[in-house]
């Protein structure tokens, strides 16, 4: 028998197990072993909404890459442990099997979709779900794929099957689409993995991604993106209505829906989460435990810079804009819980769909206030998006990971609007008193027109010129109208 060829070293592979089938995906890591002389991997328990992933691991081994000798392990639940001299290659071998029978179902999985999907045909996956950590460090190593006859596509370009050298942090937040996906990549730089077929076709999806992309990017001085990633898979069907889910990943997003999502809420949740790359990805990373008291910031301004980039780039008309922000300040104006302090929704959040849209309502409405108060000034609330992105990557050229505190935000925020902002956060955010509409600025083309027995609602001004009024709101986001 020939001995085995020399695997290089930092690299992480996929392959399926079997050529006929992709229930069942191989992962190998080559890495340089510790200077320490002991090496250890350590496996993700539970990630956003999934738990007890261990379960989904099988076959852990480590091997000498340069000889495929086997390696003395100590092997729990969540570590592999290798002893092994200084510089040696390791590598990890495993495998990834689903630990349910079948397609996602919902009552099943607390997400379908989010914890890994391996199909005969399919497999969709994401990194902080199925790939370890080395313990004290994070290596960078190339990204390969073999063995996937249908196709192999993860956030970062693989060339020939193979990315640029990449962290492995960077691994394990990125999307990974195997098998029979309609693979496709536009002029823009926007790469796509369509599985089945949609209201929206795939030309739209990839559109509606690289139009987003570019108006933030102009919005917010901020060009980050050469290259993105857009995976679409189907969450299974529903008795009655639809569902859209999204998450974002590293330069990369992964949309879940039912097939029969109409193509406006699967262009509105693309739109929304991909502008989560700015709000707040690449601003830092806040404090995960108390998120839910900024959510009015990161939601919240996440869905009216939504709103404006729709209506922007064309995708909604100013009637259907203002009916999609009256629509936010009906649900806001009946919710049971719309004086909830800030600060209780660290507790309650996913108490109620009331309590997890919350601040998505009050902070879209109090951005379109802000926002007209810092244009009246000759500023705009896209000034702080871009202050603090600024102040981000200023931490990041000292090698420092950025992080976003709220005084950051605050002081933003608080720069382009003046002192407006903070009477009105300790109001109606951090206190949780009711917004009354008629409180808020507005630009002049629009109005409040209050209603007996029903909520009030934004209008245009009779007479406003509709045009003007579009470019007026959409501001920046309007110069790449579709």
């Amino acid at each position: 028998m020939s001995a085995p060829a020399l695997l290089p070293s930092d690299t992480l592979s996929f392959s399926p197990a079997s050529p006929d089938s992709l229930e069942t995906v191989r992962i190998e890591l080559t890495v340089q072993a510790d200077t320490d002389g002991e090496t250890v991997f350590l496996f993700p328990e539970a990630w956003g909404p999934d738990e007890n992933l261990g379960q989904l691991v099988w076959n852990r081994a480590v091997f000498d890459a340069a000889t495929g000798a086997a390696l003395p392990a100590e092997i729990d639940e969540n570590r592999v442990i290798v002893s092994a001299v200084p510089d040696q290659i390791l590598k990890l071998s495993y495998d990834i099997r689903q630990d349910y029978q079948g397609l996602p179902q919902w009552g099943v999985q607390r997400t379908p979709g989010m914890r890994p999907v391996l199909q005969p045909t399919y497999a969709s996956l994401i990194g902080h779900t199925i790939l370890p950590s080395v313990e004290g460090r994070d290596p960078e190593l190339r990204v390969t794929f073999t063995g996937f006859p249908l196709g192999a596509a993860f956030s970062q370009p693989t060339p020939s099957g193979t990315s640029a050298p990449i962290a492995l942090s960077t691994a394990q937040d990125s999307l990974y689409a195997f098998g029979a996906y309609r693979f496709g990549e536009t002029d823009t730089g926007v790469r796509t993995a369509i599985l089945g077929e949609w209201t929206l076709p795939d030309a739209d999806i990839a559109f509606t991604t690289s139009s987003v992309l570019s108006l933030a990017g102009e919005a917010f001085e901020d060009a980050a993106f050469d290259q993105y990633f857009l995976a679409v898979t189907p969450l299974p069907d529903l008795p009655e209505g639809s569902s859209v889910i999204g998450t974002g990943l590293t330069e990369s997003f992964l949309l879940l829906a039912t097939r029969n999502a109409d193509p406006e809420n699967l262009t509105h949740t693309i739109t929304h989460e991909i502008l989560h790359e700015w709000i707040t990805r690449r601003m830092g990373q806040t404090d995960e435990a108390t998120d839910p008291a900024r959510m009015w910031f990161t939601e919240g301004f996440t869905e009216y810079y939504t709103q404006l980039t729709l209506l922007g780039s064309g995708e909604t008309s100013l009637e259907e804009f203002l009916q999609n922000m009256n629509a936010l300040w009906a649900e806001y104006e009946a919710s049971p819980v719309n004086t909830m302090p800030a600060g209780d929704l660290i507790d309650h959040i996913w108490d109620s769909r009331e309590t997890e849209r919350l601040p998505y309502q009050r902070g879209a409405m109090l951005a379109l206030h802000w926002d007209t108060l810092a244009r009246a000034e000759g500023r705009s609330l896209d000034d702080a998006i871009a202050a603090l992105l600024d102040r981000a990557e200023t931490i990041r050229e000292t090698g420092e990971a950025p992080l976003l505190p709220d005084d950051a935000i605050h002081a933003a925020v608080e720069t382009v609007i003046g002192p407006r902002f903070e009477a009105d956060l300790a109001t109606y955010i951090q206190g949780g008193a009711k917004i009354p509409l008629t409180a808020l600025t507005l630009p002049d083309c629009l109005s409040v027109e209050s209603r007996p027995e029903a909520p009030s609602r934004l209008v245009l001004v009779p007479g406003a010129d509709r045009a003007v009024c579009r470019a007026t709101l959409a501001g920046p986001f309007a110069r790449q109208a579709r």
